[in-house]
């Protein structure tokens, strides 16, 4: 286990209760504990107003289970109840509650060894079905049944309200942006030269980026604009062009058509109409039949790259460490630097121009090989009751005895005000505060997540 720490492990009594929560680690639970304090790092209220929703239908699901986990991490009770309520939630129920929605609607066996990154994927995905499902019972529970009125009272037919639906669709859409953004793909085509760019909102939409390794010296923000900011475009062999598909198609038109066939010959009046009229740029339209009796499909060598055109309010950064080697998977130690805050407006698209910096709020660790090892979180923690304040993007660089003493002593809001907000490790329930060195100097970073500041 990854030891870290200042001042060594705090329990609540040395910090006055300060402390998140961590649940222990019965045996391969340091994923669950990482996710769930990268999480629980986040400071968005829509993010948490979406948490701590009234679970109407069904108070067991993924969304429910995960609520009542991070608002017991991060002691914070809900509307109307204290801290002490909030203690009394028994985290061996809760922790029960969270393996079972984990198991049943995601998949992830919290007793067997996961990635961190694809079970982020997965609890993301997993709530977003849970809000689609509130929503369509919220729908049914709109619209009466005739023939089941009398039993109204007690099916709750028709009981729903318009606002109850809304609020459900406004937490889907907080979702939305809140950790989906939107990628550009640029193709072109290395035999005719078709440029085509796609921003579909469903094919290029992104949860997480996953980053391959730096060359040596290299830190994580030229990873970035080396995969997402369209500088280096890779070639993909195999993709089908629809200029070279409509001139493929013309030929073989061309070719039916000298044997006296009139659907060719109407075919090649239609493809060459179509050629002429695109001036050299083949339209959506051009990729249909249109009349055509064989239709070629022509595929060539392409150049494809990205650019981020939308970047979430939460942005998840996975490095690629494990590779194949011809003794089977491996996994890289090298040292990529990540800065403490990361600025899309300099590099991002025309569209993105506006996107304010993202803070980096946790780093999730591995140590270990590519067969096994040990998750450790690295996350930015307020109190409850302390504003976070407004220099947070500042970091500080607090030599270790000045930052233990104003973390332990009772001068925690001052010292929060005036140095930024402090880091914690959290290696599974052992909790301690670290310096900022010690938190962007992790040589095992895997995932991090990058917030931006409220508008």
């Amino acid at each position: 286990h990854f030891e870290a720490g200042l001042g060594g492990v705090m329990s609540r009594q040395q910090d006055g209760g300060l402390l998140p929560r961590a649940f222990p680690n019965a045996g391969v639970w340091c994923w669950v504990n990482s996710l769930l304090q990268a999480l629980g790092s986040l400071t968005d209220e829509r993010w948490w107003a979406l948490l701590d929703g009234e679970p109407r239908f069904g108070a067991t699901d993924l969304l429910s289970a995960l609520a009542e986990a991070l608002r017991w991490i991060n002691r914070r009770p809900l509307p109307g109840q204290t801290d002490d309520l909030a203690d009394g939630f028994p985290p061996r129920a809760v922790k029960l509650a969270l393996e079972r929605a984990l198991l049943e609607e995601c998949q992830l066996s919290p007793s067997a060894e996961q990635d961190v990154h694809e079970a982020l994927l997965q609890v993301l995905e997993g709530i977003d079905v849970c809000l689609l499902r509130r929503q369509v019972h919220a729908a049914r529970r709109l619209v009466p049944r005739s023939g089941l009125a009398p039993l109204g009272p007690f099916l709750r037919l028709g009981a729903g309200t318009s606002a109850e639906a809304s609020a459900l669709a406004a937490a889907r859409l907080a979702l939305v942006e809140g950790w989906v953004g939107l990628l550009e793909e640029t193709r072109v085509c290395l035999e005719c030269g078709l440029r085509t760019a796609d921003r579909c909102e469903v094919r290029q939409a992104f949860r997480c980026l996953s980053l391959d390794l730096p060359p040596p010296g290299g830190d994580i923000v030229s990873a970035l604009w080396s995969a997402y900011g369209g500088e280096k475009p890779e070639r993909v062999d195999g993709v089908i062009c629809p200029r070279c598909s409509l001139f493929a198609s013309l030929l073989r038109c061309r070719n039916e058509a000298v044997h006296f066939s009139l659907p060719a010959q109407r075919a090649c009046r239609l493809l060459r109409s179509c050629m002429e009229a695109a001036d050299g740029v083949v339209p959506s339209e051009a990729l249909l039949p249109l009349g055509v009796t064989s239709w070629a499909e022509a595929r060539s060598p392409t150049l494809r790259s990205h650019t981020i055109v939308r970047a979430p309010r939460v942005l998840a950064l996975h490095l690629r460490r494990l590779g194949y080697g011809p003794w089977g998977p491996t996994k890289s130690e090298a040292f990529v630097g990540y800065p403490p805050s990361l600025d899309l407006r300099a590099e991002a698209a025309a569209s993105a121009a506006a996107a304010p910096p993202h803070a980096l709020r946790a780093v999730v660790s591995h140590f270990g090989s590519a067969l096994g090892g040990h998750y450790v979180a690295l996350r930015r923690w307020t109190p409850p009751g302390l504003p976070c304040p407004s220099s947070w993007l500042l970091l500080p660089m607090l030599p270790g005895p000045l930052l233990r003493a104003a973390l332990r002593g009772r001068h925690l809001a001052c010292a929060a005000s005036a140095f930024g907000v402090p880091w914690l490790c959290a290696d599974d329930d052992r909790l301690s505060w670290v310096g900022v060195r010690e938190a962007l100097d992790q040589r095992g970073a895997y995932l991090l997540l990058y917030e931006a500041p409220p508008c």
